[in-house]
Order: structure tokens, then sequence, then C-alpha cells
């Protein structure tokens, strides 16, 4: 299994924690607050999905774990806005067969970005 494959599988397992907290809560309450955790288990795990590289500075948390960082093609280090069209869930299928491919994905391409291997905690 690769490394990116192993930060793919923490990512989701994080996004599925984000959204279970919000199922579990939503049924402890059927008021407002009920409704308010449905938001959460919807908002939340979309807003992780798109900002996700953004939290450890170019690194999502699997990212950071599996030793990886997301660099410009030149090796800089991207703009946020960059960072959130890559995370586009509008391209998930066609990224996930480029990465089965062993290829770079569609908006890696198209934001110029690319995934290397870096040291773990090193910004």
């Amino acid at each position: 299994m690769s490394r990116r494959s192993i930060a793919i599988l923490i990512d989701l397992l994080v996004i599925f924690f984000i959204f279970q907290s919000g199922i579990i809560l939503g049924l402890m309450y059927t008021d407002f607050y009920g409704r308010f955790f449905g938001i959460h288990m919807i908002g939340l795990p979309l807003a992780y999905y798109l900002l996700k590289d953004n939290i450890f500075g170019n690194k999502s948390l699997g990212k950071l774990i599996a030793g990886l960082a997301v660099v410009n093609e030149d090796g800089t280090k991207p703009h946020w806005k960059s960072l959130v069209r890559r995370n586009n869930p509008l391209f998930l299928f066609e990224n996930t067969v480029e990465l089965l491919n062993n290829k770079r994905t569609i908006t890696e391409v198209q934001t110029n970005t690319k995934v290397v291997r870096c040291n773990r905690f090193n910004r």
C-alpha cells in the first residue's frame, strides 16, 4: 500500500468520525440542537474535505502521518485557494481512477500541484 493510499484512508477515517459524531449528537437531541447537529453531519465533513490540505500547512492529517505534502510543480508552497480547488469533490471519482493508475489527478494538473515525500513534522 502506497503512502498516498494510507494518507487518503486516514483522511477518510477523519471524515467518517466527524460524520458519525454528527449522527450520534443529532439522535441525542430532538429539538433545535438536533437540527444543528444534522447540519454538522454534512457541513463539517465537507469543510474538512475541502480544507484538509490547509490544516497543517500544506498537509492534511493523513499526509502528515504518511510523510507527504502538497507543493507547486516548482516545489514552493501552494496558495490556500489552490489547495481548496484541488480537493474539489466534483472530481472525486476521476481523481480516484487517476490515483489507481499511479498518475497525477485531474485537479493536481489544473492547479499545478503535486504530492511529494517530506519530513513528517517539517512545515
